[in-house]
């Protein structure tokens, strides 16, 4: 055996091949043919394949599966802080791995089990228990097989698992306990003395934190065993597959995968997936699973109510190895290919593979894996990775994440999108206004806007394919629909029928023009009184039917007399101007035809009939479009906000460099475009210069700030019942502030204000008033005849029922989760370019803002609860941000005296700064990179070092920072001092006093009289200091806030 020494095979004469082991001199595995005689036996150098000649040819096998026992990522925070660290078995040895730091070391020696098992088998299974370090280890059952085929077949034999359960021992302490994430060599040592518990059991895993659940596959029974292994519970298995899963237990059968609840002792849920294999969950705690087939990869929901429901599937030829979650995708391999899959059905390749691997992480644009355990060495770690831009791009579409979008389409990959196969994708997957930014051609643009309802752009389109066709006489033009190839013609025709439909009436009226419409012209000019435009068009476009249906529509019976002349109709001019009372004109007729009234050669029909004369409008309506609202989602909006964005600015240029420590020039990967990862984060940004502020007087950078779509808000016009006043309605039913302010009832909102969220001070928030009352009331104009009824107000409502406040001015999701037009992401603007008093005040209207924020008309209780927590961490970054800029500003002040106790307060504003909890990682490295410098120009070594370990550990530092931080880590360390004495202690977590700038321990301890918080924002006191407001007074972070101001809570929602 090329692994294993004391394994040798055998080939023989009685038509066995054996499998020995030497130091035990016993058969460990055999295999028969009944109809041939094995004579030679080799064995492949790298892969773990045998060949075997015989008398009728040759066969060709492997002893073990290939597939590593491996647990998925340990996503707990005690374990691992980067949620890529895993436990896999190699050798007989269970090894803690974390491929982002390289860690991979044994923890766990396996022991050998009855019959050699343990031995000489893989394991099968892994599971971790991380409260009390157990480990559960499913060994396949011995496959001492008998026939025709390999050793890859599944075992006959039931399986055994084996549970270390390892306590106090400390095998994990290493990634749980201690700051570093690699175990030790001396916990492996101790960890072999670790006595398994053993059972029969084809599958197991952990249910609770000393409890575990073990299949028995013969017996059809799931056993519940507690840590001595004595068996708790034992319940009926209604499937017979083994794949449990907590909190639940997950069952397959040979058709379905079931869901199996153990306290109720039933199936809660189930669905109809044949054959799967295994199952993969979304770690991130979406509710998802992927159940993988041999051939099969299906999307399965766990839904609130305990339920299973089957989404997407995909359909292999080869065989699946293995998947992983990312993001709204599911990236999986085959035997040759990495590939993905979107949850709704999309599919593709990311790459080729020259050996199969088995996924264990995917983040970003780095993939994770472990290679297959049969090879020389064993399992082997890797990671690698990838740059799929076609998959980017749906990634993104699926998500509506128009940000990301807008990068991928700007990146230098994209120009291998553009093609009809995408344009065709994204006109199907209902983006259309998505599809024309990859389009030039004028007829397939005008089709586009046409089905977008882009009039603008349809119109351009129009334009151009009506030049297009004027130049080529009009035959090579064409316009691209589902029905055909038209020309210039009916695009003009087809783009005034979408205009009317959408109520743009003077689109229409030009686009029929262009058409020569006339009827539809006519009737337009009709139903808006515009009679003199109808008179007009009847003038220029002759005579035939179109001239005639204008005479009758404008009631011009002179016109339609002398058009019936025209076009040689004497007999029916006569008897329409006979007919209408034209006595005059009608004898000049007969006249001219040489005939008199007195001949009888002509008679007129019945007298009786009456006059049907057009009515005449009373006032025109100038042909007014209608008034029409742009979806809040819509797809061209958000690329053009974004577009708009993208000259973001960077920070300004940083401060000559201390000697000593060098200063790297930007490089060219710095400057390129950023790539954007598989979960939709850009590892890199692209650095644009903006007009500067202050500065942080450190290295450029921008932040990445997540772009999000904003929800369209379904506002509208609903019907209030009869007698009943809807502005009393607010006052009187809701106990939400905003909705008193939207009635105009200051004097309640005051008071509501003042005993929910403790605001003691509201002249800064008259603004808002205005604008909340101004966006729940209409004027409508007086459309009575004389005046009488004078201007009315009329409240908008929502629906549906109870009717209440529409002017919903600050939603959570305007604020903080809509892109770059949202509160948040210009105070960060703000921010990263250096314009700090701007920056504040910015932060601060955000904190007056969320004031007047209500959750959604249809959020359910737990929306509510989620609404609430998001809208308090929203305004404690704000509070964060404007104590650390304040410091920021106050260090600046403070640096330009001489004095040693000015000094040592800067260097203290500078370490609480890097202190303020809910800073973006882009800014919490600026942070850090300004304490880093400004203590080791003041000769604090040991300071500078710990800010430039802080620094380095961060996600995403390259480049001249990075350079720039380990050379004075370097430096700082051979130094070894700090020259100056501050109040800092970066052990102890601390807030600051907003007043005064001096550290307060957490958690923050008030009702003793010597710190109070704002009972608005939650901004901390020391009352005793000279600088901080009493209690009662107003805070001067929000500037609306009571020190010490009690309050109930805000409420969000009726």
């Amino acid at each position: 055996h090329p692994r294993l020494p004391d394994v040798i095979l055998s080939a023989s004469e009685d038509r066995t091949l054996r499998v020995w082991d030497l130091g035990r001199k016993q058969t460990i595995k055999s295999f028969r043919r009944e109809h041939e005689r094995f004579w030679m036996l080799a064995a492949h150098p790298s892969l773990p394949l045998f060949a075997a000649g015989h008398d009728g040819g040759l066969l060709i096998f492997k002893l073990d599966r290939e597939r590593p026992a491996m647990t998925p990522p340990l996503s707990q925070p005690r374990i691992d802080r980067s949620s890529s660290a895993m436990l896999y078995v190699r050798d007989r040895e269970v090894r803690y791995s974390d491929v982002a730091s390289g860690e991979d070391v044994g923890v766990l020696r396996l022991r050998a089990l009855p019959g050699g098992v343990g031995e000489y088998q893989q394991a099968r299974t892994l599971a971790y228990q991380p409260q009390e370090k157990a480990v559960l280890v499913i060994h396949p059952g011995t496959s001492a097989t008998t026939g025709d085929e390999g050793s890859d077949s599944p075992s006959t034999a039931e399986g055994l698992y084996s549970l270390y359960v390892l306590g106090k021992s400390g095998a994990l302490k290493g990634s749980h306990g201690s700051s570093s994430p690699a175990p030790s060599a001396t916990a492996t040592t101790s960890a072999s003395d670790v006595e398994p518990l053993t059972g029969p059991g084809s599958a197991g895993v952990f249910v609770g934190r000393q409890r575990f659940v073990i299949l028995d596959r013969r017996a059809q029974t799931l056993t519940v065993r507690d840590f001595a292994n004595a068996i708790t519970r034992t319940v009926t298995n209604p499937g017979g597959a083994e794949y449990p899963g907590a909190p639940y237990i997950l069952l397959g059968t040979s058709t379905h995968l079931l869901l199996y609840g153990l306290g109720s002792r039933r199936v809660e849920g189930s669905v109809a997936v044949p054959g799967i294999r295994y199952v993969v969950w979304d770690t991130t705690g979406g509710g998802r699973l992927v159940a993988v087939a041999k051939h099969t990869i299906s999307l399965v929901y766990l839904t609130p109510r305990a339920t299973l429901e089957l989404g997407s599937q995909v359909h292999e030829t080869i065989r699946i190895k293995s998947a992983s979650f990312v993001s709204v995708m599911v990236v999986y391999t085959t035997l040759n290919h990495l590939k993905f899959t979107l949850t709704n059905g999309d599919a593709g390749v990311l790459r080729t593979l020259e050996d199969p691997i088995y996924l264990t992480y995917v983040r970003s644009s780095t993939v994770q894996y472990l290679t297959r355990s049969g090879h020389l060495g064993g399992s082997v770690p890797g990671k690698m990775r990838l740059e799929a831009v076609e998959l980017l791009f749906k990634r993104a579409l699926l998500a509506r994440d128009y940000g990301t979008v807008m990068r991928v389409m700007s990146s230098p990959g994209a120009a291998s999108l553009v093609g009809q196969s995408v344009i065709g994708y994204v006109q199907k997957r209902g983006h259309p206004e998505l599809a024309m930014q990859f389009v030039r051609d004028p007829s397939t643009r005008l089709a586009l806007a046409l089905q977008c309802g882009d009039l603008r752009e349809g119109m351009e389109a129009a334009k151009k394919l009506a030049q297009a066709s004027a130049g080529t006489g009009g035959g090579s033009a064409r316009m691209a629909t589902t029905g055909g190839s038209l020309g210039a013609q009916q695009g003009w025709r087809k783009l005034g029928e979408r205009a009317m439909e959408l109520g743009q009436s003077q689109v229409g009226e030009v686009a029929w023009q262009k058409s020569r419409s006339l009827g539809n012209l006519s009737l337009l000019y009709a139903l808006a009184g515009e009679r003199d435009r109808m008179g007009r068009m009847g003038g220029i476009y002759g005579t035939g039917s179109a001239g005639m249906e204008t005479s009758m529509w404008l009631g011009d019976v002179e016109g339609r007399v002398e058009m019936l002349l025209e076009i040689g109709q004497a007999p029916l001019a006569y008897l329409t101007a006979k007919t209408h009372g034209l006595e005059e004109r009608a004898r000049e007729i007969l006249a001219g035809e040489g005939k008199s009234e007195e001949d009888g050669s002509v008679e007129l029909g019945s007298k009786g009939g009456s006059l049907l004369h057009p009515p005449i409008p009373v006032s025109g309506s100038a042909l007014q479009d209608w008034p029409l609202k742009r979806p809040a989602s819509s797809v061209s909006v958000e690329l053009e906000r974004l577009a708009a964005s993208y000259d973001n600015g960077a920070l300004a240029e940083d401060e000559e460099a201390e000697e000593g420590v060098s200063k790297a020039a930007p490089t060219a990967a710095s400057r390129a475009t950023g790539f954007v990862g598989l979960d939709g984060e850009e590892e890199e940004e692209e650095e644009e210069e903006e007009e500067d502020g202050e500065g942080w007087g450190e290295d450029e950078m921008v932040v990445e700030d997540g772009f999000l779509p904003a929800d369209d808000q379904g506002e509208g016009l609903g019907e209030e019942e009869e007698g009943v006043d809807p502005v009393d309605r607010w006052t009187r039913e809701s106990p939400m502030a905003v909705d008193h302010v939207a009635a105009g009832s200051v004097e309640t909102a005051m008071q509501l204000l003042h005993r929910q969220a403790g605001v003691v001070a509201f002249a800064p928030l008259k603004p808002h008033f205005l604008a909340i009352r101004q966006s729940a009331i209409a004027s409508l104009g007086d459309l009575s005849v004389g005046g009488i009824l004078g201007e009315m107000e009329v409240p908008l409502l929502r629906e549906p029922p109870p009717l209440t406040l529409a002017g919903e001015a600050y939603g959570l999701h305007r604020l903080a989760e809509g892109g770059p037009g949202s509160a948040l992401h210009t105070a960060y603007s703000l921010t990263t370019r250096g314009k700090f008093p701007e920056a504040i005040e910015a932060f601060r209207s955000l904190l007056h803002r969320l004031a007047f924020t209500r959750a959604p008309e249809e959020a359910t209780a737990e929306d509510l609860e989620v609404y609430g927590v998001r809208r308090q961490e929203v305004l404690a970054q704000a509070v964060s941000y404007i104590l650390g800029l304040g410091m920021e500003r106050s260090r600046r002040t403070v640096s330009t005296g001489s004095g040693t106790q000015d000094q040592g307060r800067a260097l203290e504003l500078a370490a609480y700064f890097t202190h303020m909890t809910n800073l973006t990682p882009g800014h919490l490295q600026l942070a850090l990179n300004s304490a880093m410098k400004v203590h080791y120009k003041a000769g604090n070594y040991l300071m500078a070092a710990s800010f430039a370990r802080r620094l380095l550990d961060l996600d995403g530092v390259t480049g001249a920072v990075a350079s720039q931080a380990k050379q004075i880590k370097v430096k700082s360390d051979q130094e070894g001092v700090d020259a100056t004495a501050i109040n800092y202690d970066a052990n102890i977590p601390f807030t600051v006093c907003a007043a005064s700038y001096k550290p307060i321990p957490l958690p923050v301890q008030t009702g003793n009289g010597d710190v109070e918080v704002c009972g608005y924002c939650g901004a901390a006191y020391l009352v005793g200091e000279a600088e901080a407001p009493s209690k009662g007074g107003v805070c001067v972070v929000c500037e609306i806030g009571g020190v010490g101001q009690a309050s109930t809570g805000l409420m969000m929602h009726v």
